[in-house]
Order: structure tokens, then sequence, then C-alpha cells
């Protein structure tokens, strides 16, 4: 039996480059025949005549990514944002071939998809095309209510350490807002359940959900939390209604062990009692805070912080279930 038909690689060639190819591989009596890469060894010289005669394509923009290792697989975005040079942000879903952005007109979405990164224009307006971050889509939505907005929400998702796979139970829904940050942690193999009493809430967050494209990850649920819920062993337990400290039972009795309380809380008398609920219940880590954020101004005369009064928002309370406590 010679040392191709063992599919063994010579002992010692001549410098080569080595080629993968499927040679068959005997049958035995309970197995059906299959196939095993072996390795067939040629001179570099054969492979370079063979290269020079069916060269292969790559653009220089090809050439420079595979050059600096940024080579991904192309997608065809399903969204994209329209910036004005005011500053303001258009979400606009390529769900068909034309399509109607209200206060801009009619656009071809093959034009919005060939135009990213780009200055557009339709009629004397000009846009800058750029493919939509989580940010994006919470400052484009249908706001009903007040929001949890750029500021907060990612505290929360941190301090509540959400992320791919986790299943997550917020109470009191509004605009959606918190709910799109949530369902981009958990990922396609999370899920969120969120809960309210109005009908016209959980239909503006739906619609707003649907557009940053998460529809797939977010149950919507019609119903009082106070009176209880069915879900169990969730990771994290979010509240944001006028009573924050009427949900810690039963936030206490879905989560799991070791899992995460967060309430959102426009004034300090909402923290207090939410944090004696807590501090009745088996909770560690309680704690309450209020996140200020500045802008820093920067111009050829000089820096410094933005002029503008900070505005307040809410009080975030965490806090994580346990078993026993001290």
């Amino acid at each position: 039996m010679t040392r191709r038909e063992r599919r063994l690689p010579p002992a010692r060639v001549a410098p080569g480059i080595a080629r993968w190819v499927e040679a068959p591989r005997a049958a035995t009596s309970d197995a059906p025949p299959t196939t095993l890469p072996v390795p067939v060894w040629r001179p570099w010289s054969v492979w370079r005549e063979r290269n020079r005669r069916n060269p292969i394509k790559v653009s220089p923009e090809r050439r420079k990514a595979f050059r600096w290792g940024r080579v991904r697989t192309a997608m065809e975005p399903d969204r994209v944002v329209l910036l004005e040079p005011s500053g303001r942000k258009h979400l606009v879903v390529l769900d068909r071939e034309t399509i109607n952005v209200p206060r801009i007109g009619v656009v071809r979405a093959e034009t919005l998809r060939g135009s990213i990164g780009r200055r557009w224009r339709i009629g004397n307006r000009t846009f800058l095309v750029l493919t939509p971050s989580v940010r994006d889509k919470v400052e484009t939505i249908r706001r009903r209510a007040q929001i949890i907005g750029p500021k907060d929400a990612p505290s929360i998702v941190w301090n509540c350490d959400v992320k791919a796979g986790n299943m997550v139970v917020e109470v009191g829904v509004g605009s959606g807002a918190l709910t799109i940050a949530l369902a981009q942690a958990v990922g396609p193999t999370g899920r969120v359940v969120t809960y309210d009493l109005l009908k016209e809430s959980l239909d503006v967050a739906r619609v707003n959900v649907g557009d940053a494209g998460f529809e797939g990850r977010v149950e919507f649920k019609r119903g009082d939390v106070r009176a209880g819920i069915q879900e169990r062993d969730v990771d994290a337990f979010v509240v944001d209604i006028p009573d924050p400290w009427a949900a810690v039972k039963v936030g206490s009795d879905a989560l799991r062990p070791c899992g995460h309380f967060a309430s959102y809380s426009p004034n300090v008398e909402q923290v207090n009692r939410t944090i004696q609920a807590l501090r009745a219940g088996t909770f560690v880590e309680i704690r309450s805070v209020e996140i200020i954020e500045r802008e820093i101004v920067a111009h050829e005369a000089g820096t410094h912080p933005s002029f503008a009064p900070l505005g307040h928002t809410g009080y975030l309370t965490f806090a994580r279930k346990v078993l026993d406590t001290f």
C-alpha cells in the first residue's frame, strides 16, 4: 500500500505549498463511504502558474481591508438614520422599495443603502445617511410620556448586569425607550417581558420597538403587576411606576437568587419608600443614585463646561435579591 493510499503525507519533500483535496475513504461494513481531506504537496511554481492563468480579482478597497483586518460579512442595512445639520434625526425603515418619510418626502430604499456615510440631498435639504445606533433608535421614538433616556438607561443595563440571553421583566413601558435598550442588551437569544396598565402605552411602545427591529425579543402584557406575575427566575426586574415600592414583593418572587432589582423615580419620597421596602425584604447592595451629565463645549477660544442648567430626570435605585441576609 502506498503512502497516498494510507492517506499519509510524504516524509520529506521539496519546499512547496500544501493544498487540501478530497480523497475517497474506504467504506466499512457499518459505515457509508466518506471523504477525508488529504494534503497534496506541489512546488510553489505550480501554484504560481495556476494563479497567473486564473488570477483572483480583489478590489483595492477590499485588499486594504484584508491588510488591516477589517473584513466582515456584508449585510444590507434594514434601517438608516437621516441626520440634519441642526442635529435632528429621522429613523427610516427600509422595508419597501419606495418609502414615504414624514416631513421629508418619498425616497428609494436602494438610494439610501448606497449613500451610507455620505451626504444625501432631496430638494434643497441635505442629510447625512447613518446606520442607527441604539441611541438613535431611542431619540427618534414616538413619545407618549417622559422617557428613560440615554443618560439613565445605560446605567440600568450596567447595574442590572443585563446581557445576551437574559430574561428581563419591565414594569411600566411608557413609550418603550428603556424597552429598546433592554432588548438590545439581551440579544436575539434573550427575552424582555413588559407590563403596563394602559393599552395606549402598549400600542405606542409596540410600534417603537418594531421600528427599532426588536419586536421578536419583547413580549407586551397588559395588567397590574401588584396582583402578581407568572414569570419566575428572571435575571432583572425593572420598575418605572408611580409606586415602585408596591412592586418590590412581586419582584422578589420573580427574581432568581442574585437577580437584580432597579427602579426609576422622579422624587426622593418615592426613593425613600422603595428603599424601606427593599430593606424589609431579602435584598442587599441597596443604593440610590442620580446621574448628572454635563456637556463640554470646545471652540478656538477655549474649552469649558456648558452653561446650560443641569436638568433633573430621576433617581435610580438598585438592589440584589439573596436567599439569606446578614
